[in-house]
């Protein structure tokens, strides 16, 4: 007899492969039977998810061959569920829910779903430190010393812009892996204090939790509240962010997704396992300004709309959180424009186009072409492996170039 463990885990992959692929016939997949059907996972039900803004036959044709597109994607690397939504000319054009939320209870992406964006969650931190920076609250090239008491020495000479380009030098805060036992936020915090930093700040990008930590520690001394409250209040509010808010899986979300992965953790590297697993996603509070972010893709096209349309920041703050600062390691030229790292966003290219592009988790993607007029928005509950990055400029591609 098998255990129930057994069961739940063929339960869990069989739905996956039937609502993902569109077939009531499950592959057969380390033994199990080769007929498993779950009639409430068909294709028909997970394009009925699918939501399309626009009603023009152009945008129609996009809409089937992005669709089309994602499908393929989500079968490829086996992700469970998926949301994406285009913005052009200042609207959303269309969204999309597709797969399955929380595999264990069968429930649908929808709209509303909210989803883990975790490294995503940086560019809501940039653009409240800007807006503190234009309120003359802040100067972005000051020593966080200026703001924060009784930090180290060496790290008194780092200023708010090396916080926001992970440019500091700063040792990280959180490390995934060698975590503090208990996950205890005072203790985990004084370790990182006695660390030296690790290089002269400026001198070259390295991803540091520990910057936006410290960034969201300066949001709460400079505007006198909890950095959350200020986000809700200047940014969530403003844009019409409705599901959007700080956390992790410990914590009760409506409507939130399950985070999954096909690797486990082994002290200090990552194992693949070939097996979906629920991925652990508990981190200490003080680096929710780096990674807590959970939110829907429509919640973050009303934030980029929102954005755009100078409703959150100005066109001169915007400008200097996308001027790049940190470079690549082989140069800041290419194809004829600056490329490099800005305030918590990648400067790119795609195809010739300019990009503002920011990604997190391995998961979920923001990805701005501003020549174009268009924004990509994706949100995947697989980790590391969903390649968001990937699916964003396929999309763009085909709204750029239509090809049927």
């Amino acid at each position: 007899m098998k255990s129930s463990r057994t069961n739940i885990l063929i339960g869990t992959l069989a739905v996956i492969s039937v609502y993902i692929s569109g077939d009531v016939k499950a592959q057969q997949n380390n033994g199990m039977p080769d007929r498993m059907v779950d009639e409430r996972w068909t294709k028909r039900e997970v394009i009925g998810k699918a939501r399309m803004i626009s009603e023009s036959i152009e945008n129609k044709k996009i809409f089937d061959s992005v669709e089309r597109r994602l499908l393929r994607h989500m079968r490829a690397l086996r992700i469970p569920g998926m949301q994406v939504a285009v913005v052009k000319g200042g609207k959303i054009i269309c969204l999309k829910a597709l797969g399955i939320a929380n595999v264990e209870d069968s429930i649908a992406v929808s709209d509303q779903t909210v989803f883990p964006v975790h490294g995503v969650t940086r560019a809501i931190i940039s653009v409240s430190i800007m807006q503190l920076v234009e309120q003359g609250r802040l100067d972005i090239y000051g020593p966080i010393s200026r703001y924060l008491d009784d930090l180290p020495r060496d790290w008194q000479k780092v200023t708010i812009l090396h916080l926001l380009t992970n440019s500091s030098g700063l040792p990280d805060c959180w490390d995934p892996i060698d975590r503090v036992p208990d996950h205890d936020d005072d203790v985990s915090w004084a370790k990182t204090l006695g660390t030296s930093i690790l290089f002269e700040p400026g001198g070259k990008f390295l991803l540091s939790q520990t910057n936006y930590a410290l960034l969201g520690k300066i949001i709460e001394r400079v505007s006198g509240m909890p950095f959350a409250q200020f986000i809700s209040t200047r940014q969530f509010n403003v844009a019409g962010m409705k599901c959007s808010g700080f956390g992790d899986a410990r914590d009760v979300i409506p409507h939130l997704s399950r985070d999954y992965c096909f690797y486990r953790e082994i002290h200090d590297h990552r194992e693949d396992t070939n097996r979906l697993q629920v991925a652990a996603r508990n981190w200490p509070e003080f680096v929710w300004p780096s990674v807590g972010l959970n939110t829907s893709a429509k919640d973050l096209a009303q934030w980029t709309i929102a954005l755009q349309e100078g409703r959150l920041i100005g066109k001169n703050a915007m400008a200097q959180m996308w001027k790049p600062v940190v470079g690549w390691e082989s140069s800041m030229e290419k194809n004829g424009l600056k490329e490099g790292y800005s305030c918590g966003w990648e400067e790119t290219t795609f195809e010739k186009r300019r990009v503002h592009a920011i990604t997190g988790g391995g998961k979920a993607a923001i990805y701005f072409f501003p020549d174009d007029d268009l924004t990509i928005i994706v949100s995947a509950n697989l980790g590391v492996h969903a390649e968001p990055d990937r699916m964003a400029e396929a999309i763009a591609t085909i709204i750029n170039n239509y090809n049927p």
